[in-house]
């Protein structure tokens, strides 16, 4: 589906009574899952057109109602998505990828922080 169904959809169900707070859910269920689905493994392909192409995407549900207005941008979604990876990666032996990860004994692990320094 792409976005002008989604918003399509969204207007429809907006017309048939579902409030703010729902449609609020709606959009981050499908339309923020969608956008930062597998982003780990794509986010560093992207061109800066890429990214203001998806950005506004978001720009449009918070114009129409169906975000708030406080919605945090793409980036930042996209780099807790690849912290939260990467921590489960880290702590979870069964994840399937942490047999990739060298030896504890061998190396020290720097956990990467969302903070601007």
């Amino acid at each position: 589906m792409h976005s002008a169904q989604t918003f399509h959809a969204l207007r429809v169900l907006r017309s048939h009574g579902l409030n703010k707070d729902a449609l609020e859910g709606v959009f981050k269920a499908v339309v923020i899952a969608k956008l930062t689905y597998a982003s780990p493994a794509w986010w560093g392909f992207t061109t800066a057109h890429d990214r203001q192409r998806m950005e506004s995407v978001i720009r449009h549900g918070v114009h129409f109602g169906y975000c708030t207005t406080n919605q945090a941008p793409l980036g930042e979604l996209v780099a807790e998505v690849d912290e939260t990876l990467f921590k489960n990666i880290l702590h979870i032996k069964q994840h399937v990828l942490h047999q990739l990860l060298p030896d504890r004994t061998q190396s020290t692990y720097v956990q990467p922080s969302l903070k601007k320094t």
